[in-house]
């Protein structure tokens, strides 16, 4: 599975596992996992609650949140409870809600009579007034078993949408009275759910801790491939190239991959198979025609995915046909609204209040002065799939495949390119970009030059890279290793050889920097980019991005806690 397989993933969840753990003990801390659709969260849910349903002082409790109505929900949401008791049974998988019902009725009696009077009004008259009894179900299960609840509620966000009222505060009272349930929540609406998490579920005692799922790395990503014969046998160009693709979601990769397989079954069998397509470019041409059939074809999986996705996207804006051509303007690299509303023919006021509105959905991200959309292949999507469909005649769809290889095949041969490209020389590609934007990098904002100037100047400590504008000049140095304590001094003696003053003094740390290396450089207002910082600045500015294995990762979280709950538990 993806969960088990790689480090960061791992660590996170070890971690929640281990404050769920401490409820025993007396201590609760809610939890929250936020990122991106197609990046695992659910994989992650289901891994948690297998490892639960092992430990019988526990009931893990597993909700999918989205819902048809609140009926559904409460459907849902019992089946889901009663499940949960029988997880770490030896007892015959139970199917219908019927049979749970009966299965359970002498183990929790109260519980159950609290169910099907909620069943029956919900039933006859489907009012949401019954919301707060919905939510107090956990507790009556958990007081009536002496077990801690563990509820864990996959998109949880989506409860807003068949929940009329203030459903977030009501779960917020709940969460703050129910001591023995640790609730453990996922949302693919990283914007939305942490406004709810800050205003509505930051309560007294019922704070969460929050953890940002990751995209793979590539590092990773190399162990998913490593662990079959079809992606092992791909050149390391190949591999890399389906990572960045991808974007280090795991779902896509997981789909490009079993199409790969089921291309390579449909015309080699196991034994000849390194004997027939042991030619890199063979290998390489399969690879792409399996990223061309799931990305195109009707019964693509991933792009059947991606129209889901911009229709539930767009689904509440009143001119679907303008977002769409604001997303399709943004994938072919129309980052500022201006040059958005050019594209358009658009007066920019007209556009800039379909940004925010699009800002403001979770669609589009702005980082300074760019508009961006953070799935790099739902942007190539709707770039070369999308657009031209809704532009072709019936006839020319059915080419659609045969006409996506064009792509496919210029998206590879750009990676190859870029990929046997010193970094350096990349980077000075790079500041020849800049045009007076802002742009913020872990945290801290750039102003950057329109550079009339960006030279190399060699040295025996290396090679500094000198962007100028009039006056203003930059320096920087790329360093392919990890940065130590004497990789800054020599830095700075570079920059200070130049007998000019710098406005800014940039390390680009591509493998990281140690700690007193770190201190050092902010202590000699030297600032830091990482491969991060590197590769955002890259596709803004619509470069190929750079893949390097790095020698450590750790994974993102915040905890919104207030000073009592920090001083009662902490990590």
């Amino acid at each position: 599975m993806w969960v088990d397989s790689f480090n960061m993933r791992e660590t996170i969840k070890k971690s929640i596992l281990r404050r769920i753990l401490a409820l025993q003990d007396g201590y609760r801390q809610n939890l929250g996992v936020i990122g991106p659709e197609g990046i695992g969260k659910t994989t992650l849910l289901s891994e948690i609650y297998r490892e639960l349903s092992d430990q019988s002082a526990f009931i893990p409790i597993l909700l999918h949140a989205p819902s048809l109505d609140y009926e559904a929900l409460c459907e849902k949401w019992i089946r889901s409870l009663l499940m949960g008791l029988f997880a770490h049974q030896n007892i015959e998988r139970l199917t219908s809600i019927e049979a749970l019902l009966e299965a359970a009725d002498p183990i929790i009696p109260k519980t159950l009579e609290k169910i099907r009077h909620l069943r029956k009004v919900v039933a006859r008259d489907r009012p949401t007034t019954t919301v707060r009894e919905l939510f107090a179900m956990t507790s009556s299960l958990g007081e009536e078993t002496g077990k801690k609840i563990i509820l864990m509620i996959d998109e949880f966000h989506e409860l807003s949408t068949v929940i009329e009222g203030d459903v977030f505060g009501l779960l917020g009272k709940e969460i703050m009275l129910e001591k023995g349930t640790t609730f453990l929540m996922t949302s693919s609406q990283p914007r939305a759910a942490l406004e709810i998490f800050r205003e509505k579920l930051s309560l007294l005692f019922s704070n969460f801790e929050i953890f940002h799922l990751p995209v793979l790395s590539t590092a990773e990503c190399q162990k998913f491939y490593e662990s079959s014969p079809a992606t092992a046998a791909l050149p390391k160009t190949g591999r890399e190239f389906l990572a960045a693709f991808c974007g280090g979601f795991p779902l896509y990769q997981e789909l490009i991959v079993q199409r790969y397989k089921e291309i390579i079954s449909l015309q080699s069998s196991a034994q000849d198979f390194f004997r027939q397509y042991a030619d890199d470019a063979r290998l390489v041409q399969l690879l792409l025609q399996a990223c061309a059939e799931e990305m195109v074809s009707r019964q693509g999986r991933l792009s059947l995915l991606f129209e889901r996705r911009l229709e539930n996207q767009l689904r509440s804006m009143k001119e679907f046909v303008l977002g769409a051509r604001i997303l399709i303007g943004v994938s072919r690299g129309n980052h500022k609204t201006s040059e958005i509303a050019l594209a358009l023919n658009k007066k920019v006021q007209d556009v800039k209040k379909h940004l925010s509105r699009l800002e403001e959905e979770g669609v589009l991200v702005r980082n300074g002065s760019f508009y961006c959309l953070e799935d790099t292949l739902f942007g190539f999507w709707l770039r070369e799939v999308y657009a031209p469909r809704y532009q072709s005649s019936l006839q020319e769809c059915d080419r659609d495949e045969e006409k996506m290889r064009l792509p496919m095949d210029k998206a590879y041969a750009s990676f190859c390119d870029s990929a046997a490209l010193d970094p350096v020389i990349r980077l000075e590609i790079l500041l020849k970009k800049f045009h007076r934007d802002s742009v913020e990098l872990d945290g801290k904002k750039y102003h950057l030059p329109h550079f009339h100037d960006v030279a190399l100047n060699l040295s025996d400590q290396g090679k500094v890279v000198v962007g100028r504008y009039k006056e203003i000049r930059w320096g920087f140095q790329v360093f392919s290793g990890r940065v130590e304590e004497r990789d800054v001094t020599a830095f700075l003696l570079q920059i200070k050889s130049q007998k000019r003053k710098f406005q800014k003094k940039i390390l680009v740390a591509l493998q990281g920097i140690e700690q007193n290396a770190k201190l050092l450089a902010h202590e000699l207002k030297i600032q830091i980019w990482g491969l991060k910082d590197f590769n955002r600045l890259l596709s803004l500015y619509q470069l190929p991005e750079l893949v390097i294995i790095l020698e450590e990762e750790k994974p993102l979280h915040e905890t919104f806690v207030g000073a009592l709950a920090q001083s009662v538990y902490s990590a």
